[in-house]
């Protein structure tokens, strides 16, 4: 599975913003703490992967990984529901611009953003 050069430039973008939502929650008492992000392509879906680093010389451990979101081929994108899969329903597209330009203004570092709220 690939995704589009353009898909990929949002999915940066998105990456960014959780990254920096992570350094608003953090203020000023950061103390080197920060949000380590990759991505692994699968066959169905593109992961996001992030973990907290405590120290940036803590980049040894493997553990704490949490899935982000899911996206698939088409630039939709999925809550997580266990680390290997996805929900069923998508709850942005990158390919429409009004659904990613609101998953920018929503989207945050600990995928709060991927909830299905009614009130919003």
């Amino acid at each position: 599975m690939s995704l589009s050069p353009d898909l990929l430039v949002k999915v940066d973008q998105l990456i960014k913003v959780s990254q920096e939502s992570f350094k608003s929650f953090l203020g000023d008492s950061n103390c080197g703490r920060y949000l380590d992000v990759e991505t692994r392509m699968g066959r169905k879906y593109l992961k996001i992967i992030n973990r907290v680093i405590m120290h940036p010389d803590d980049k040894t451990d493997n553990d704490g990984w949490t899935v982000w979101c899911f996206v698939d081929k088409q630039g939709n994108i999925y809550k997580p529901a266990t680390f290997h899969k996805p929900v069923k329903n998508a709850r942005y597209s990158l390919a429409n611009d009004e659904s990613f330009t609101t998953a920018l203004k929503r989207a945050d570092w600990a995928g709060k953003w991927l909830y299905v709220n009614k009130y919003c």
